[in-house]
């Protein structure tokens, strides 16, 4: 199912792409690399996706009154004969621009909650997911409109009845298993235990038709008020989550002496709302906000919820003669603050989020994942050395759960069309109920080589 929705993507893609390009005139940033990464240690998911080549395209062009974006990664694995092509497209869009007001047609990344790209929650943006600890986003598609006149405020819409999920790591069936050619993607599990025998679990996919996974609705609206050193911010959207959901029915088959589950992919729509502060204290920006997550949502129903603390039960349920394995559907609320001082050869960031919601979802649930972080530090610093010299440090760490991710970069650019890189993700989960713990064996170090054009 993923590789068929894969394919769609891609060509609807090229049909954004082939609808930008024009209004770019061809001309682009490129970076064409050839890149690999190194375990520190032993996995038990490994694979041999190890060495890619990597095509990324970042570009902008306006002409009069007419802006085009456009930013997409290709990865092609060269050590894999399965699963080895990678696509990720960012942000394709061309935009109309007429005094106060912007109309935006495509898919283009959001800025209405300003913290989930940091701690990679993937809630409004999709992440991308070429690495385990990668920030970069995927954005929504639509119908993009913005008015700010110079009263101070602004407001900005969204609307569509297009989705594109999003598919990285890919994940695909054969012979009644779940594979993917990458090792940071959690998978199902492949045995399970009956009457104190352990027997294997053997998988298949309903496959719906494309259309019923890419027409889905979203709508959307944000409202903010700035003045001179600082803004004032709420929105609220309701959309297809970033990834498709499984549900799943299963039952034990004698003549095989496993475990059969057949699971169905499903595009639930989720509802999000936030409001957010923004205030310049001398060199420093300081902000701090509120998002509320619902993945029980129903256009026109929840937005009425009042409480973002008290949340109620799951009421979505997949009946089956079977028994049954259900995603989990829990409200989210995430109060967030974050620093950030610009030096110029230098940026440095602190960041907090807290879960304030319960959370009753575990790492090892069957088609769903706990949260990411419940209570949780970073910093993250960018240095440039010179115009050709750069890196960057990240940590993480968990309050409550003890988890330490680490992520550093460097990156020396020799000339005008060379560089290269190196890069390490480094996590420690001691605790089993922790979304990092079925990752803490994938440290990895790796290295990139490219030429920009």
């Amino acid at each position: 199912m993923t590789k068929l929705l894969k394919i769609h993507k891609l060509l609807i893609s090229l049909s954004i792409l082939g609808a930008t390009l024009p209004s770019l005139c061809l001309s682009a940033d490129g970076y064409l690399s050839y890149e690999r990464f190194i375990r520190l240690n032993n996995p038990n998911n490994k694979t041999d996706a190890t060495n890619w080549f990597g095509l990324s395209v970042n570009t902008a062009r306006t002409r009069e009154k007419i802006d085009a974006h456009l930013d997409t990664d290709l990865r092609y694995f060269t050590s894999t004969q399965e699963s080895n092509l990678n696509f990720s497209l960012s942000e394709a869009f061309v935009q109309y621009n007429e005094n106060d007001t912007r109309w935006t047609v495509g898919r283009k990344v959001m800025d209405w909650t300003h913290h989930e790209r940091y701690w990679q929650l993937g809630y409004m943006n999709g992440q991308q997911g070429f690495k385990l600890l990668g920030d970069k986003q995927e954005g929504l598609f639509g119908l993009h409109y913005e008015h700010k006149p110079k009263t101070g405020f602004r407001f900005s819409a969204m609307m569509s009845y297009f989705y594109l999920p999003t598919l990285n790591p890919e994940i695909d069936v054969r012979e009644g298993k779940i594979v993917s050619s990458s090792e940071w993607k959690k998978l199902p599990p492949t045995k399970t235990r009956i009457q104190g025998l352990v027997v294997p679990i053997k998988y298949d996919v309903e496959r719906p038709p494309v259309t019923d996974i890419v027409i889905q609705k979203s709508l959307g609206a944000n409202v903010e008020y700035s003045w001179g050193t600082g803004k004032v911010q709420g929105y609220a959207i309701y959309k297809p989550e970033n990834t498709i959901r499984s549900n799943a029915e299963a039952y034990y088959d004698l003549s095989e002496q496993a475990v059969k589950v057949k699971a169905k992919p499903v595009v639930n729509h989720h509802a999000m709302y936030g409001t957010s502060l923004h205030q310049k204290m001398g060199s420093v920006l300081v902000s701090t906000g509120m998002d509320v997550i619902d993945p029980n949502a129903n256009l026109g129903k929840d937005f009425d919820i009042i409480d973002p603390v008290k949340l109620e039960e799951s009421n979505k349920k997949f009946e089956s003669d079977f028994f049954k394995i259900e995603p989990s559907y829990d409200r989210e609320s995430y109060f967030y603050a974050r620093s950030f001082l610009d030096r110029g050869i230098y940026n440095l960031s602190f960041n907090y989020i807290q879960l304030l919601s319960n959370n009753v979802r575990k790492s090892d649930d069957f088609f769903s994942d706990t949260v990411k972080f419940k209570r949780a530090v970073g910093t993250q610093i960018n240095y440039w050395f010179s115009d050709k010299f750069n890196t960057m440090l990240d940590l993480k760490y968990d309050i409550d759960r003890k988890d330490n991710i680490l992520r550093g970069e460097m990156a020396y650019r020799f000339n005008r069309f060379m560089s290269a890189g190196v890069g390490a993700e480094l996590i420690k989960a001691p605790q089993d109920n922790s979304y990092w713990s079925p990752y803490r064996a994938n440290d990895t170090v790796y290295t990139s080589f490219g030429y920009h054009f």
